[in-house]
């Protein structure tokens, strides 16, 4: 935590994975101001976007770099909010630190997965609670790696004073970046998927059917299953290529990819990649890419499917009870087109757990 004085911002609480992360103890970092950690190589810009955030009083994440004890540089993905007094005045600023980026030359994010944020790598789980400190849009952007992929996935989700959402009608946003450790044995699909089979009535398959129906009609070549086929590995989910994201940035290797935490713009890259025959994608083992999903349908604040054209909010647990959701993003390298889980390989999964499920744990 950082209290605002004059004449700087000394830090006056450190998490006790900072002096793992950056080699300075404890001791020496309190009182000290946070500009310690910049060097020779970070960028007057990144600072000014720290300067700016601070001044506008709003939360929000800055990509920047920053140095350990031994000057070793780290790329760090900095997520700073302010805590308010109950008249509105900020006197503290939390930091979060979270060097665990695809281009960090010098950590292992296994080892060292940052400050104050959970480190998490396959199966990361985001628990959803308004206002609550363990919100995936308080703990900052997180490690994933498997034996494909490498990088860190943000969750964001609308809360009524989130500056990211003003103006937007969606509901979360998730963004991934990261880098391929080799090419993938076949296509890339993104989606959600249940861990069991769904028990649906015949009106509750129905209204299934007409959602699925509603997103096909704007959402090339997706992929659905009810998981009620009986075969071993066929979850229910609903998935489409890669190519289908709503935003795609690949950035080639040596320069600086888009930061995390802002809106990414539409670019040439994601337009060729979606006039490729599917299954005809090629992605560069060299290059960051940066992918985003969002959705005005999936309220997970209030739980519910909202703003489907005629029909009234459903609550989710209507078609999957007390399951728990999970977006995953993987490689199918079956030979056939059944989505089935020995045939896929796993880039990353984010699994959601809402307050009202039975695991919740605010631990």
């Amino acid at each position: 935590y950082q209290r605002r004085v004059h004449g700087g911002a000394p830090i006056v609480f450190v998490d006790e994975k900072v002096p793992r992360l950056t080699g300075y103890s404890r001791s020496h970092l309190l009182g000290r101001n946070p500009r310690l950690f910049q060097g020779p190589a970070t960028r007057p810009d990144d600072v000014a976007a720290i300067r700016q955030l601070l001044k506008d009083k709003h939360d929000g994440f800055v990509r920047i770099l920053n140095y350990t004890k031994t000057h070793t540089p780290f790329l760090n993905v900095l997520y700073l909010a302010p805590l308010r007094q109950k008249d509105g005045s900020v006197q503290f600023w939390i930091g979060c630190l979270n060097s665990s980026l695809p281009s960090l030359p010098s950590s292992n994010p296994k080892a060292a997965p940052g400050a104050t944020v959970r480190h998490q790598t396959t199966n990361s789980r985001a628990k959803l609670k308004s206002g609550d400190t363990i919100h995936t849009t308080h703990e900052g952007a997180f490690a994933v790696e498997t034996d494909l992929f490498r990088g860190v996935v943000l969750a964001m989700t609308r809360t009524p004073n989130h500056p990211y959402f003003k103006d937007k009608r969606r509901c979360f946003e998730i963004q991934i970046q990261g880098k391929l450790k080799r090419q993938p044995k076949g296509m890339l699909w993104f989606g959600a998927e249940i861990p069991d089979q769904m028990v649906l009535g015949a009106i509750k398959k129905k209204l299934c059917r007409l959602f699925i129906r509603f997103v096909a009609s704007f959402c090339r070549g997706m992929h659905v299953s009810f998981g009620d086929t009986g075969v071993q590995g066929d979850h229910p989910h609903i998935v489409f290529p890669l190519t289908a994201m709503d935003r795609m940035i690949e950035t080639p290797e040596g320069e600086e990819p888009p930061r995390l935490g802002a809106v990414l713009p539409e670019t040439q890259d994601l337009n060729k990649l979606r006039k490729m025959p599917q299954g005809g994608e090629c992605f560069n083992v060299g290059s960051t890419y940066t992918m985003t999903f969002y959705s005005q349908y999936l309220d997970f604040e209030s739980w519910q499917l909202v703003n489907l054209p005629g029909l009234p909010s459903v609550d989710l647990h209507q078609f999957w009870g007390e399951l728990c959701p999970s977006f995953v993003l993987y490689a199918l390298t079956g030979r056939t087109p059944d989505h089935l889980e020995p045939t896929r390989e796993l880039l990353c999964r984010l699994t959601i757990l809402h307050e009202s499920n039975p695991g919740f744990s605010s631990d």
